[in-house]
């Protein structure tokens, strides 16, 4: 397939922008994002760049016109518009397809559009009650595999989203002590998490000796399968639905996060120097041996 040679000087202009979308998933590869977060940008655009078409907007050359008269912010405006009233679409969906978006503007070599981000609140949505918590726990309790119990209180003390959670590589992960745990994450931007949970820090060291212990094709992944290679969302989602299915609810990464953010919210009221312990500042490389 003949593309562009994206490079300043853009020697095709006017090629067709559907024919370019195979070059952008290339220039993913040279970003820091999960595999699954790479391949949502690549369904969102190729979604924005079939909008463009509807509407007469086909090049690059198009969008760059539509920016030197002050469309482009319209369209996206409007693009945005759709994508909440027709498409029915969320507020973290639409602030992805916006994400990626300005990604492709990146590799177009044009310039973004500030958008103002839909606001996405966590109070509303679905929380365990404290018997369903309970509930929860004996279950991961229950669990014989190590890194399954692990991945169940990771996700409940750290508020990670599912694919940050599944593309942890080792080296995110520092054991301070038997209470904490640091995470430091690069996807969509770095985020630095400290967890206070003495349970948590021994299902994590427990994983990690039993880790080093197996062949991996991948060395860098925390989390991995059987067979040796970085587990992947979906096994993940397999393995919160069967802790569900036994504690009897329905769980569920996103509940676990809300319900990891509600109860963290009851403790820094009673005592608000929890608040300045959850998030610190941690080396960005770590040596693998603390975890033996």
């Amino acid at each position: 397939m003949n593309v562009f040679d994206f490079t300043p000087s853009f020697e095709r202009p006017t090629q067709a922008l559907s024919l370019v979308l195979e070059s952008f998933a290339d220039w993913l590869s040279g970003i820091t994002r999960s595999p699954h977060t790479k391949r949502t940008y690549v369904t969102q655009v190729n979604k924005f760049v079939k909008y463009l078409k509807e509407i007469g907007c086909s090049t690059r050359q198009d969008l760059v016109d539509m920016q030197n008269d002050g469309r482009k912010s319209l369209l996206l405006r409007r693009y945005r518009g759709q994508l909440k009233n027709v498409g029915g679409c969320s507020a973290s969906s639409i602030n992805n397809a916006l994400i990626a978006i300005d990604h492709f503007f990146d590799f177009l070599g044009i310039e973004r559009v500030e958008l103002k981000r839909e606001i996405r609140s966590l109070s509303t949505g679905k929380a365990l009650s404290a018997e369903q918590e309970a509930h929860f726990m004996r279950a991961v309790t229950s669990q014989k595999n190590c890194r399954d119990r692990a991945i169940a209180l990771v996700l409940y003390r750290s508020g990670l989203r599912i694919g940050e959670c599944a593309a942890l590589d080792i080296s995110n992960i520092h054991i301070r002590d038997k209470n904490i745990v640091d995470l430091v994450t690069v996807n969509g931007g770095l985020m630095e998490r400290r967890l206070d949970c003495e349970r948590t820090c021994v299902e994590l060291s427990l994983y990690l000796r039993y880790r080093r212990q197996m062949q991996s094709s991948d060395r860098e992944a925390l989390w991995i399968n059987r067979d040796g290679s970085r587990l992947s969302v979906s096994g993940i989602v397999y393995i919160l639905r069967r802790i569900g299915w036994q504690a009897g609810i329905d769980l569920s990464a996103e509940t676990l996060r809300r319900t990891g953010f509600a109860s963290r919210q009851k403790f820094e009221a009673h005592d608000p120097e929890l608040y300045d312990r959850r998030i610190v500042s941690v080396p960005t490389e770590v040596d693998p041996t603390v975890f033996l």
